[in-house]
């Protein structure tokens, strides 16, 4: 009868997390070691009951989101060992400090056909747009509020699920023709086929003006407040 009632009072999570993703956990934890990011191996040794992180249901066999949003990451060399995570669905990396975004992360995450979800919004990303290649899965990419310039030409072009992009409250110069058609409306479509399959994404937001592209699957584009652009609603 205790043992019942105290199963009761304090809900737990079993985990039978593959032991490859509970020590690529481990692994990214002492990475993280000094950031602002609470985790402790030695305090919780359950990587699903850490902060930020969800696992699939029922059984929390594996990881599927992951949300670091608010921790004042200054460096992305951790995301090679985070791409390490093949179940991976949804990837919050907002509100911190990063300047860049590391080549581990383009060469380990692209070809996750799983991953549907990107934001690195509210950081401190500069220079041009990076490619996003074999990122065939990706739906919502949020690259808004950084210090991004150039051009946008086929940098996304491979990105053939995509369907809700904010490129927002950047320093984009120009944007190259190929690809983009007309205005549209909201993202909110989006945001609740991600509710309703799923996802705990922390991030997804529903975006101001957003652009239709041609690209494959592609539905709603956000340039505003971005330099050198002119546009105006359908």
């Amino acid at each position: 009868m205790f043992v019942a009632f105290f199963c009761f009072m304090h809900p737990m999570v079993f985990s039978e997390l593959h032991s490859s993703q509970d020590t690529v956990m481990i692994s990214i934890s002492q990475q993280l070691n000094g950031t602002q990011l609470p985790w402790d191996v030695t305090k919780e040794p359950n990587p699903c009951l850490w902060k930020g992180v969800s696992c699939s249901p029922p059984n929390n066999s594996s990881i599927i989101s992951l949300s670091l949003s608010g921790f004042g990451l200054s460096s992305s060399d951790f995301l090679s060992e985070v791409c390490r995570i093949d179940s991976l669905q949804s990837l919050n990396l907002s509100n911190n400090n990063l300047k860049s975004i590391s080549d581990g992360f383009f060469n380990g995450c692209g070809g996750m056909d799983g991953l549907k979800v990107l934001d690195f919004s509210r950081n401190r990303l500069v220079g041009p747009l990076p490619a996003f290649r074999n990122f065939v899965g990706l739906e919502f990419l949020d690259l808004s509020f950084n210090n991004l310039t150039g051009g946008i030409n086929s940098q996304l072009s491979q990105l053939v699920s995509l369907k809700c992009l904010n490129l927002s409250v950047n320093e984009f110069s120009g944007m190259g023709t190929e690809g983009f058609v007309t205005w549209s409306d909201k993202c909110d479509g989006l945001y609740w086929h991600l509710l309703t399959h799923g996802l705990t994404v922390m991030s997804v937001k529903v975006l101001g003006i957003v652009l239709k592209l041609t690209f494959s699957g592609m539905h709603q584009f956000s340039i505003s407040s971005n330099l050198g652009f002119h546009h105006g609603g359908s």
